[in-house]
């Protein structure tokens, strides 16, 4: 599937819409309950039209149980009263609207009509379409590389897409008309924002309480801040539209009390993108977290020739810390998978330099530990000049295309690199962004360095990938104003 499927989808079911509309809205049939009511006879029943321009006529009636089926025509453009009477002081009124080529709204301008259920049913049935589309295109990026900021904005749309579509049931099985199908979108992104506040309230308390830890034992900054500053945001933006329509309510300020007036109207848009805004980003996170663990747990195919050891730092002493030989262990783990599996040997490159309070380099330090371990010296290649993760990569690609040179002269190895597990997603995006194809396998680490991790993972996704984020959010608000006029035009008409 791609994008000129998806386009033609949308125009075929537009014109599917307003063939359906064209056809059977020409006619609506009105449903009077005669529950309780002795008379079963359809002729005790009389249809009074009232209409200043005979805009509609009444082409039959019918018992249906304990129902009254009455069957309108559309005549011309204009409005009608509908008086429905019967034996035993029955009386039922209906208001409709005559637009024009005869189309018959009931109960308001944009009100129920015939064939206006195939306009839920097509914007579901779009909307699967374009999830199964963001699905495929998901599927085929990652298996080209798994390490791109836009797989992980994908997954968040998808999951946005499949909220999106649930929420759309409903709208299918209670049709009631344009305007209240509407009004029930329009709320469904703040009801899925209160849906998920007590979820986002606890993760907030369990974000700050792990950033907390994490300053402790890392140091006080803004970047060991950044979970907790996205939990007060969510919360604080999921409160604030209740908030708002709150005070509104309670205040003459700005009067949303006049269904005719345009302040009403304001205020529904301004709640609803908030609403639609936020909901979009807490997919997006949902995404940020379940790609994560996806990288993080991700073993790579084993048909690698090297193996990168990213470094960290290490002790006073020389010996590394628990975080930098749980990477050489996992790396060892995977030559050792490797081996037994295809039997092809991997070569360890230890990557770090020397820091200005480290006894020794972090790529010598882990080189030291892989011999201590039994690995023979001419299956590690040590690189020691580092600063970054960036540079472990550039310094360590550098030194395996040397080493290429003077053996069997590929000129593309296989590789592969050992970090933390919450650093894997980064590392592999570091790596690619200079042309680097290399596959993470992670290693264990405390909890509180997870949870940051991801959240600067979400931020630097909304970063990398702003353009297409700002155009998600433009067409949001380009939805909730649509559909904020819709609301308006019905109610002013």
């Amino acid at each position: 599937m791609n994008k000129k499927t998806v386009v033609i989808s949308g125009i075929i079911l537009t014109i599917v819409c307003l063939a359906a509309i064209f056809i059977f809205g020409r006619t609506n049939t009105l449903i009077c309950s005669l529950y309780g009511r002795t008379s079963r006879n359809a002729d005790d029943y009389e249809v009074t039209l009232k209409s200043e321009n005979d805009a509609v006529r009444a082409a039959g009636k019918r018992i249906d149980g304990n129902r009254l089926i009455v069957e309108l025509q559309g005549v011309r453009e204009g409005v009608a009263d509908i008086e429905i009477t019967g034996p035993e002081d029955y009386s039922d009124f209906h208001f409709v609207y005559v637009h024009p080529f005869g189309i018959i709204t009931e109960g308001g301008y944009l009100g129920k009509m015939n064939g206006g259920s195939a306009i839920p049913v097509c914007l579901t049935v779009f909307i699967l379409i374009l999830l199964m589309y963001c699905i495929s295109k998901y599927r085929k990026d990652v298996k080209e590389n798994l390490y791109q900021y836009k797989n992980i904005g994908d997954l968040g749309i998808i999951v946005f897409l499949a909220v999106t579509l649930i929420t759309m049931i409903p709208n299918i099985m209670n049709y009631s008309g344009i305007e209240d199908a509407t009004r029930s979108a329009l709320y469904k992104a703040e009801e899925f924002t209160w849906v998920t506040f007590p979820l986002a309230a606890v993760l907030a308390v369990l974000v700050t309480v792990s950033n907390i830890n994490l300053m402790r034992k890392e140091g006080r900054n803004w970047k060991n801040m950044l979970g907790c500053i996205l939990g007060i945001l969510l919360l604080a933006s999921t409160v604030f539209p209740w908030l708002l329509s709150e005070y509104l309510q309670r205040t003459m300020i700005v009067d949303v009390h006049n269904q005719n007036g345009t302040a009403l109207y304001v205020e529904m848009m301004t709640e609803g993108t908030i609403s639609a805004v936020v909901a979009y980003i807490e997919c997006i996170l949902i995404g940020t977290v379940a790609f994560g663990i996806k990288a993080a747990k991700h073993i790579p195919e084993f048909n690698k020739d090297y193996i990168l050891i990213l470094g960290c730092q290490v002790r006073k002493d020389g010996t590394l810390t628990p975080l930098l030989r749980g990477r050489a262990d996992r790396a060892m783990d995977f030559a050792a998978m490797q081996k037994k599996e295809t039997g092809k040997d991997i070569v360890f490159v230890p990557s770090g330099g020397k820091g200005r309070d480290e006894v020794i380099s972090e790529g010598d330090a882990v080189a030291k530990y892989l011999a201590d371990s039994g690995i023979p010296e001419e299956r590690i290649l040590t690189e020691r000049e580092s600063k970054n993760t960036y540079e472990n990569f550039s310094r360590s690609l550098s030194l395996i295309r040397e080493r290429e040179q003077e053996n069997s002269g590929r000129e593309d190895p296989k590789l592969a690199f050992s970090t933390t597990n919450y650093h894997v997603l980064r590392s592999g995006l570091i790596a690619l962004s200079q042309g680097v194809r290399a596959e993470g396998i992670g290693s264990p680490t405390k909890s509180y360095f997870w949870i940051n991790a991801f959240i600067r993972e979400f931020i630097a996704t909304l970063y990398s990938e702003r353009k297409k984020h700002i155009t998600i959010v433009l067409v949001l608000m380009a939805v909730t104003a649509s559909m904020v006029g819709v609301l308006y035009i019905a109610n002013n008409h």
